[in-house]
């Protein structure tokens, strides 16, 4: 299951437990959006995940978005850089019009304010998508490059201030 699919079956009981990518469907929980800023000086999963969780506890109309299910973990990526095929990216006008995949909110957001065609592409046709020049490049952090193995098919990265991810791991209220 992707999207919300994995979240409207942990909310109606289909699956007891699911994990939930919240980048394919970012407008579910829009204040939980906050983590994947641009440019938070977030340094590790683990520091992004222990914010998100923080944030999650201190204030109400957050975990108001999370009312219909019980969040077991909230966690995120480490922070996203770039990886590009063809053309490393040095400078803001290199971006330009480059295809660069990209999850929903403000990572979409963000590549279109700096000049490039924000792409969605799921993460597993990501490799297949960079190999046939479907898109020029991605945003990722080092977990992604080594488990789908995007070094085989990105020549360069640039280490750039750009978001992180977060999903959360939801159980079924009646569960």
């Amino acid at each position: 299951m992707k999207g919300t699919e994995t979240w409207n079956a942990v909310r109606a009981g289909i699956v007891d437990i699911g994990w939930c990518f919240h980048g394919y469907w970012p407008d579910i929980t829009p204040l939980s959006d906050v983590i994947t800023l641009p440019g938070l000086p977030i340094t590790s999963a683990e520091k992004g995940s222990e914010v998100l969780w923080k944030l999650y506890e201190k204030f109400p109309a957050m975990r108001k978005e999370y009312a219909e299910i019980q969040p077991l973990a909230l966690r995120t990526s480490h922070p996203y850089f770039l990886l590009t095929t063809s053309k490393q990216v040095k400078t803001l006008d290199d971006l330009k019009g480059l295809k660069i995949r990209v999850t929903g909110g403000p990572p979409t957001e963000q590549m279109k304010a700096l000049g490039a065609v924000p792409t969605l592409v799921p993460m597993p046709d990501v490799y297949q998508a960079l190999d046939k020049g479907l898109v020029d490049g991605m945003g990722a952090p080092w977990e992604a490059v080594n488990a789908f193995r995007l070094y085989e098919v990105a020549k360069y990265d640039t280490i750039a201030p750009l978001s992180a991810v977060y999903g959360s791991l939801c159980a079924n209220k009646q569960k």
